[in-house]
C-alpha cells in the first residue's frame, strides 16, 4: 500500500472552527490525526462542558489541503476528547479527493489494476518510425463497453502527464468504468461493479492482482474524483508482459474471447452473480496470498462443492432415482426388522437411511470433472484415484488428523488440479468454448498433472 500524507485543515459541515491536522494513508489503513478537538465541546442541561473521552462515528469530515484541494471523509470514527494535549486520531473509511460532497452518494466508479492494460489490450500511447519524430496519442480509447442492467460498462485506456519548454512525460493508463443511473453508497459500487470484475481477471490470469488506483463519481457531479480506501494497494509497478510467459497460467484475454469485448462484461457479471458463492471461495487465496497452502485448498475444494450445488439441474443431488432410492430402503429396513433390534435402534436407522440420498463428495468431484471433457478424460486417464483422493485430504485438512495418505506436496498438487479445472470449468460457463483446450496447452498444468501421475504410478 502507498503511503500518502495529506497535511491541511480539517473541520465538521456547518462548522467554520478548522483545526490542523494529516490524512495518513499507510498500511495500517487510513487515519486522520488533528491537533485539537474534531467535535465542538458539549454541555449538559447545566451549562456545564462535558470533558470526558467517548467513541464518536461522524458521517461526513470536510478538509482542505495546503495546496487548496477539497477533501470529504466519510466514517470518521475515534475517541473524541476535549481533553489536553488536545490531539486526536481518527480512522477514516473512505477519502474523496476534489469535492467537498453534502452527502457520501455516488453514480459511478472507476478502477485500475495490475496487468488490466495488457489483457485488455491497450494500444501503445505513441508511434515511431525511423523517418519521422514519435507521435504522442494522449486520447482516449474504448476497448469494451457493454450494458449490465441500468449499468454502462466500460474498459478505457488513453494517456496522461505532462509537458513543458524542457521535458515531456506521460504515462499511460486503463481503467475499468460502472456508471449507473441509480445513486449508491460507496461499498454498494465496491462489491456490486470494482470486485466483480477484479474476480474476472484474477479467473483470466490465474494470479494476485492489485487494485491500485479508484475513482468516484459523486451524485450530481460529472467530474470523477480520487479515492482512497483500505482495500486499495500500492501502485508499485508490475511486469505487464508477463501474464504472456509461457509458463504463465493465463487462460484468457479480452482480445482471445469467443465473443465481442462488448458482450464479455454483461455476461460475467450476470455468470459472478449466479456463482458468487463457488467464485468467493475459489479466489479468497489470490486476495490474500500469505494463505497457508491447506488453507488454500480447503477454498479450492470448498469452491468446487458450491459449484456443484449451484448446477443441480446440470448434475443432480441424489446418489440414485427416487424408485430405486426407495427400493435401497425398503430392503435395508427388511434386513433390520429380521435383526430384532430395540425400536428404537431399527427406528433410529429408518429416519437415518430414508433422507441420506445424496451424492457421496467423490462423485460430486467425478461429476465436475467429467464436465470439462477431454481436459477431465485426460485427468482421470492419468490418475484415476483423483477424485478419492481430494476427498481424503478434505477430509483431512476439515476434521483434523489423517490426511488419508496424501503428503503435504500431494495435496498442493491436487489443490493445484483443482484450481485449474475450476477455471477451466467457469470459463466455459462464461462462453469461451476452448477453455479446456487451453488450460492442456498450458506447462504449469501438465507439469502438476505429472506430479499425481507418477504418485499414482507402480513405480512411483
Amino acid at each position: 500500500m502507498d503511503y500518502r500524507e495529506i497535511e491541511g485543515s480539517w473541520w465538521l459541515p456547518g462548522n467554520s472552527n478548522k483545526i490542523p491536522g494529516a490524512l495518513v494513508y499507510s498500511a495500517e489503513g487510513i487515519s486522520l490525526r488533528v491537533f485539537g478537538a474534531l467535535r465542538p465541546m458539549e454541555e449538559d442541561s447545566s451549562g456545564i462542558t462535558l470533558g470526558f473521552a467517548k467513541w464518536v462515528i461522524t458521517p461526513l469530515v470536510y478538509g482542505e489541503s495546503r495546496d487548496g484541494k477539497e477533501i470529504t471523509l466519510v466514517e470518521v470514527s475515534g475517541l473524541s476528547t476535549t481533553l489536553p494535549p488536545r490531539e486526536e486520531t481518527h480512522r477514516v473509511g473512505l477519502a474523496v479527493l476534489g469535492q467537498h460532497l453534502s452527502e457520501p452518494s455516488f453514480t459511478g466508479i472507476r478502477v485500475n489494476f495490475d496487468y488490466l492494460a495488457e489483457w485488455a489490450g491497450a494500444p501503445s500511447i505513441h508511434t515511431y518510425s525511423k523517418a519521422a519524430d514519435p507521435v504522442l496519442h494522449p486520447n482516449t480509447v474504448e476497448l469494451a463497453i457493454g450494458s449490465w442492467g441500468n449499468v454502462e460498462l466500460a474498459i478505457k485506456s488513453g494517456a496522461e502527464g505532462r509537458m513543458n519548454e524542457s521535458s515531456v512525460h506521460f504515462e499511460r493508463w486503463c481503467s475499468f468504468y460502472a456508471q449507473s443511473q441509480h445513486v449508491c453508497e460507496w461499498r454498494e459500487l465496491f462489491e456490486r461493479y470494482a470486485r466483480p470484475f477484479h474476480d474476472l481477471l484474477i479467473v483470466s490470469l490465474g494470479r494476485p492482482l492489485s487494485m491500485t488506483k479508484v475513482a468516484l463519481k459523486p451524485y450530481g457531479s460529472v467530474e470523477w474524483c480520487e479515492a482512497y480506501f483500505e482495500t486499495r494497494q500500492s501502485t508499485a509497478p508490475v511486469n505487464e508482459h508477463k501474464i504472456h510467459s509461457y509458463s504463465a497460467p493465463t487462460l484468457l484475454l479480452l482480445h482471445t474471447a469467443t465473443m465481442l469485448a462488448g458482450e464479455l462484461l454483461p455476461k460475467w457479471f450476470d455468470l459472478r452473480q449466479e456463482l458468487r458463492e463457488s467464485l468467493t471461495l475459489l479466489l479468497a487465496p489470490f486476495y490474500a496470498p500469505f494463505t497457508y497452502e491447506e488453507h488454500r485448498f480447503a477454498s479450492y475444494f470448498q469452491s468446487m462443492e458450491a459449484y456443484h450445488g449451484a448446477r443441480k439441474a446440470t448434475y443432480g443431488s441424489a446418489e440414485l432415482p427416487k424408485a430405486d432410492h426407495k427400493q435401497r430402503v425398503a430392503a435395508v429396513v427388511s434386513a433390520l426388522e429380521d435383526a430384532h433390534l430395540t425400536d428404537d435402534v431399527t427406528q433410529w436407522a429408518k429416519n437415518v437411511i430414508q433422507g441420506r440420498n445424496d451424492k457421496p463428495l467423490s462423485k460430486r468431484v467425478e461429476d465436475v470433472v467429467r464436465s470439462t471433457g477431454s481436459l477431465g478424460q485426460e485427468l482421470l486417464s492419468a490418475a484415476p484415484d483423483f477424485c478419492k483422493n481430494v476427498v481424503w485430504a478434505r477430509t483431512g485438512v476439515s476434521h483434523g488428523g489423517a490426511n488419508g495418505g496424501l503428503s503435504s506436496a500431494s495435496r498442493h498438487w491436487h489443490g493445484e488440479i483443482l484450481l485449474w479445472i475450476m477455471r477451466a470449468r467457469i470459463l466455459q460457463d462464461l462462453g469461451v468454448h476452448d477453455a479446456c483446450d487451453r488450460v492442456r496447452k498450458r506447462d504449469a498444468y501438465q507439469f502438476a498433472l505429472k506430479q499425481i501421475r507418477d504418485e499414482e504410478s507402480p513405480t512411483g
